[in-house]
């Protein structure tokens, strides 16, 4: 990709003022040119200039990035940082193949933030070194192994290491035991500093499997996406319902499907509860909101779905596959509840806070890293993620849950619930700030 000919045909660099207006994101290191060169020289005199890294080792997709957590983590935590602080200057970097992915992620960033904010696609990691100038990079996911070619200092963000805690089902994968946990100790040593979203995941990955040392290691919760979530188009509920083909009641776990999210089980108990004496006369649906075709768990989900001879209640199973980010907020707001049965998360699940700031209330499984941020959950609908019993009777709770339950359920979390990413993106900020200094 090259900059656009009407730039270098038609105006210089030294007598236009507005060359900001132009797309420059769209280059591939080496074919600068020395208009370009003397934009970025400009732009760098800015106080700190921050790089993410995203050099993906596979091909994104459609909603690849926007529609797993760690995507959504990077568009908030950058949002938080171009928002909050003028002094900042941010360059994102990804692999060719993930460009077109990027660029369409933060398309409305780049409007807002021209001046301050540019996506850049790279053959390799030494065009980076050698063209890319920033203080220090952010690489946020454990496994992006080219970051160990960076010759920049870099911050490394250690959501978790699921595979470390269910060793029978990942055991079988050497991946993981051998090649990733190779790569994380890596990253992890070369790293200056590592970033946790709880003391769980820090205790637990970082200090007692990856050993590193305490001071090495700093815990920055994630907050709920409530500006985000404000700013959301609020579509009529007929609108929306006919979109998704969601004419009836339904509950939702909004989560792509993995080993550890438990959606077989989930479903095992839905249909338990619609074989019972209230769930025959609900019409309640569970929407999941991925395909279980090609997907772990597939052979699990496909038997249990074939035990159930009652087509209609087989049907009550919907498979919405992949949802835009700006629908799953309301897929929330239209359901009668969100139940979450993960074995594990990192941090607290994020389908808690967006469920509770989209008012609809919440039952969720009992597991050690939601007791950390939710130490009372008396308010709560838990249950046990193993019991298929506790599952049925949990979606049984949910849908009776009142007013006066989703109240209890905010208040419990209340200061959570108060937390923003502009605090989440203060606290990566004053380390930025530190450790540049």
């Amino acid at each position: 990709m090259k900059i656009k000919e009407s730039i270098k045909d038609h105006i210089s660099c030294e007598n236009h003022p507005n060359l900001n207006k132009f797309n420059i994101t769209e280059v591939v290191w080496g074919q600068l040119s020395e208009c370009k060169n003397q934009l970025i020289s400009v732009a760098d005199q800015s106080n700190k200039t921050i790089g993410f890294f995203l050099g993906y080792s596979i091909y994104l997709g459609s909603g690849g990035f926007e529609g797993e957590g760690i995507g959504r983590f990077v568009v908030r935590l950058i949002e938080g940082l171009l928002e909050n602080n003028k002094d900042v200057l941010i360059k994102i970097v990804v692999n060719n193949q993930n460009y077109p992915v990027i660029k369409e992620a933060f398309k409305g960033y780049i409007l807002n933030y021209h001046r301050r904010l540019s996506i850049e696609s790279f053959n390799d990691v030494e065009s980076i070194n050698r063209n890319v100038l920033v203080d220090i990079w952010i690489v946020p996911y454990v496994g992006m192994e080219l970051a160990l070619r960076l010759n920049k200092p870099f911050i490394l963000c250690l959501h978790d290491l699921v595979y470390i805690h269910f060793e029978e089902i990942y055991k079988g994968n050497p991946y993981f035991y051998d090649e990733f946990t190779v790569i994380a100790n890596k990253l992890a040593n070369k790293a200056v500093k590592i970033i946790f979203n709880s003391y769980f995941v820090r205790d637990n990955e970082g200090i007692d499997f990856l050993k590193l040392p305490e001071e090495k290691t700093k815990v920055i919760r994630l907050a709920p996406p409530r500006k985000e979530y404000d700013s959301i188009r609020i579509c009529d509920e007929n609108d929306f319902r006919n979109k998704y083909k969601l004419h009836d009641s339904y509950i939702v776990y909004p989560s792509v499907i993995r080993f550890h999210k438990n959606h077989d089980r989930l479903i095992e108990g839905f249909l338990k509860f619609k074989g019972s004496d209230e769930g025959a006369v609900s019409n309640l649906n569970l929407v999941l909101t991925d395909n279980y075709k090609n997907r772990p768990k597939e052979k699990e989900i496909r038997e249990i779905l074939n035990k159930c001879k009652n087509m209609s209640i087989r049907n009550s199973v919907i498979f919405l596959g992949r949802l835009s980010w700006e629908d799953v907020p309301l897929l929330y707001k239209y359901a009668e509840g969100t139940i979450i049965p993960t074995f594990f998360e990192g941090s607290c699940p994020f389908q808690i806070l967006e469920s509770l700031i989209m008012d609809t209330p919440v039952a969720m499984s009992k597991i050690d890293v939601i007791e950390e941020v939710i130490p009372d959950l008396r308010s709560f609908i838990t249950f046990d993620p193993y019991s298929l019993e506790e599952i049925e009777e949990a979606i049984n709770q949910l849908c009776k849950a009142k007013r006066k339950d989703l109240k209890k359920q905010k208040k419990a979390v209340q200061q959570t619930l108060k937390r923003t990413w502009t605090d989440v993106a203060m606290e990566y900020y004053d380390l930025i700030t530190e450790i540049i200094s």
